[in-house]
């Protein structure tokens, strides 16, 4: 006879190594297995120590559940402080609400948008929503800022998203990006209110930003440190949003579309917007326009 369900009210973790199938690529089987393997084995001696209990370890990532949120919080910190993981980018999504147990297997909305928030955090990055906010203590809950508001899948009303710990500098984690050019070289061809800059496959990734290191680099309102990573993947260029703000893309003829910790394959020609809609006269915007 099957058991009831159980309910509770618990702090939600996911850890993720970041770009473990590149490091397969670069390091050989060998010497990347024992690397992933030691960075799992750390999270979840973290999360033991945390008072945490690993429900589940898949591929390069963990999902652990804790008494409440400041213990899930702590946890992740020490994840992203640990020296056995130092070498390792990993990112997390935390939350807490209802957590249901039921044939194995642990579900509920605030599993479903923890994990979310692991997808949208970059390397060395703590993501969470304003429900876990509200669960923590207030000094712990100090100590994290609010990013951005916005509408997620399956959630009638937007959440505001927060930021719990700072991220790594995406320059420097390295990520794998397919380089392989089509039949005919294509270009990107971004204009911005000072210069022009081509772009072929060979030249990715780049981020775009206010830091002195980005490839190009924009010290204006509204557009982050690293804003904006550009990439190829199977024959396109792709955007990726590593900002706090979002990137708005307004591609011809198209309704304007808000990129956050997600990816947007470019196409013809159109808008980019750091922070805003490209539409608007006090925003950041790039015009893009791709030459085959």
């Amino acid at each position: 006879m099957m058991a009831d369900p159980v309910r509770a009210e618990l702090g939600i973790l996911f850890a993720d190594i970041c770009d473990s199938v590149g490091t397969f690529d670069r390091q050989g089987n060998t010497r990347a297995q024992v690397r992933v393997s030691t960075s799992l084995h750390s999270m979840a001696a973290v999360v033991e120590a945390r008072g945490g209990t690993v429900f589940r370890s898949f591929g390069d990532e963990i999902l652990a559940h804790f008494p409440d949120a400041d213990m899930a919080l702590q946890a992740a910190r020490d994840i992203q402080n640990n020296p056995l993981t130092d070498q390792t980018a990993i990112k997390c999504g935390i939350g807490f609400g209802t957590v249901i147990f039921d044939d194995g297997e642990m579900y509920g909305q605030a599993v479903n948008l923890s994990s979310r928030m692991m997808s949208w955090a970059k390397a060395g990055e703590i993501i969470t929503w304003s429900d876990c906010i509200s669960a923590l203590t207030p000094a712990l809950a100090r100590s994290c800022s609010k990013m951005t508001t916005t509408s997620i899948k399956g959630s009638a009303d937007p959440i505001e998203i927060w930021s719990c710990g700072a991220g790594l500098n995406p320059a420097t984690v390295t990520m794998h990006h397919d380089v392989s050019p089509g039949p005919k070289e294509s270009r990107l061809v971004l204009h911005s209110s000072s210069e022009t800059q081509i772009f072929t496959a060979r030249d990715v990734p780049f981020s775009i930003g206010r830091d002195p290191s980005c490839r190009l680099v924009l010290a204006k309102k509204h557009v982050s440190r690293f804003h904006l990573k550009v990439g190829f993947f199977r024959g396109n260029f792709r955007l990726e949003d590593t900002s706090s703000n979002g990137t708005y893309v307004r591609a011809f003829d198209a309704d304007c579309i808000k990129i956050l910790r997600e990816h947007f394959i470019l196409h013809g020609t159109g808008q980019i917007g750091l922070g805003d809609d490209p539409a608007r006269d006090d925003v950041t915007r790039l015009d893009y326009e791709l030459i085959a």
